[in-house]
């Protein structure tokens, strides 16, 4: 609900953009009439012309002038461009987004699903207590509840390992931190259990041991993605997943760096991961960032592109949002594009369009 909040208030705060061709239009109307007046006059009383000569030139100038063409001009534009881009996978969303698009300079990602390819994978697990099979099922009951891709490539991991999942009785989320959730006390867990980042660990008091902090290390330092799960005051254990970028990603960021546009990434993953992200693109990437922070960073004229709920806020704030199209229903209704086509380098010749 807070979300959704921030989503109506960015929609809200936005300042319509003005047609210009309508504004020329009502100063153009009647300035042609005027004209067409003064013709008539000018004919008639002092050219010495008949009533029908000078009927005839007052109308010719209203036809030739007529304001049709120019207030006809931009509706066909805007069916044209809609048009085209639908048939080649980009559903805009009317004329606004249309004229925006023409004025952006800054182009802001959002990582994972957007510029990392999904789904996600589970590559290795480290539990306290010997019971990997027992923490499996815990953690995937309650990121079963998450939309999330991390949450998502968990589930489905449990799913072929043959994990019966659990439904929780609480289940919350924590912007930029993780999910915190309670299963049945007949499961013989009765404490919070908190799922996602070593920040979310700290903040709750959760102890961590070295062998745990050392393992997670090393599998940042390897470039992976490392989820802490935790109840009972400790870190129980911590799960190991990779994600890869895809493979349009380099190509399209270089086809917009050659166009001009000044680009970055916002995302919630560690710093660690975002360092790595930024090697391999070669623009700046902002790390750790809440749906909040992410929104404040935008600038005027930029554009947003995005797949998550936690992006919704951002793509409404943004001079134009563009969401994936296998995003969450929030990001799609936030936005004012949709890339319908799974591809990134449709982003290059939008902005061309």
């Amino acid at each position: 609900s807070h979300i959704i909040r921030l989503v109506t208030e960015a929609q809200g705060s936005r300042a319509p953009i003005q047609n210009i061709a309508d504004r020329i239009s009502a100063w153009f109307v009647p300035g042609v009439i005027v004209a067409s007046l003064a013709t008539f006059l000018l004919w008639f009383f002092f050219m010495g012309s008949t009533l029908s000569v000078a009927l005839m030139t007052a109308t010719a100038v209203i036809v030739i002038a007529c304001p049709c063409a120019l207030g006809l001009a931009t509706p066909t534009a805007i069916m044209v461009g809609t048009g085209r881009g639908a048939s080649l996978g980009v559903l805009i969303k009317g004329g606004e987004p249309l004229e925006a698009a023409s004025k952006i300079d800054t182009i802001v990602f959002d990582k994972t699903g957007t510029l990392s390819q999904l789904p996600m994978k589970v590559f290795e697990i480290k539990e306290e207590r010997g019971k990997k099979k027992e923490f499996l099922e815990v953690v995937a009951s309650v990121e079963n509840e998450s939309e999330h891709p991390l949450a998502k490539a968990i589930v489905e991991y449990a799913k072929t390992q043959n994990i019966e999942l659990i439904k929780p009785i609480s289940f919350k989320v924590l912007p930029a931190l993780g999910i915190v959730g309670q299963l049945p006390v007949t499961n013989n867990y009765q404490s919070p259990i908190h799922i996602g980042s070593a920040r979310l660990m700290s903040a709750e008091g959760l102890s961590m041991s070295t062998e745990i902090s050392q393992q997670a290390e090393a599998w940042k330092v390897a470039g992976r993605i490392v989820v802490y799960a935790g109840w009972d005051g400790q870190v129980t254990g911590i799960l190991a997943l990779g994600e890869t970028i895809r493979a349009e990603a380099k190509e399209t960021v270089l086809q917009l760096q050659s166009r001009g546009f000044e680009l970055c990434v916002l995302t919630g993953d560690e710093a660690s991961a975002g360092a790595r992200w930024q090697k391999a693109l070669g623009i700046p990437v902002s790390a750790g960032l809440s749906p909040d922070e992410k929104m404040k960073r935008l600038r005027e004229n930029s554009a947003m592109v995005g797949d998550g709920i936690n992006d919704g806020p951002a793509l409404a704030a943004a001079t134009i949002g563009l969401a994936m199209n296998h995003g969450t229903d929030v990001a799609r209704s936030a936005a004012d594009i949709v890339l319908v086509r799974d591809d990134l380098r449709v982003i290059p010749w939008l902005v061309d369009l």
